[in-house]
């Protein structure tokens, strides 16, 4: 169903979405965001334990140590909290 509301510019339709629509696009955007907030978690965590090196120091040992595997650890767990 599509309900029309007005404005100033005229009229916009906009979508009625179900419940189950709007948790599957907030899913697919958690795991979209994911992508980025994951390494850049590990990346964080590791530079918090050793402040002495900058960012990408931290990123050129983490990738020398255990490539990208290393980087996307925790992913499983990062996208379960994403979605629910």
């Amino acid at each position: 169903q599509a309900r029309a509301l007005g404005s100033t510019y005229g009229y916009v339709k906009v979508a009625v979405l179900s419940g189950l629509s709007v948790f599957v696009s907030g899913s697919c955007a958690g795991l979209c965001t994911s992508v980025i907030t994951c390494p850049s978690g590990m990346v964080k965590v590791q530079q918090q334990c050793s402040p002495d090196l900058t960012m990408l120091q931290v990123i050129k040992a983490l990738i020398r140590k255990g490539g990208l595997p290393l980087i996307f650890r925790g992913y499983s767990a990062h996208i379960f909290m994403e979605i629910f």
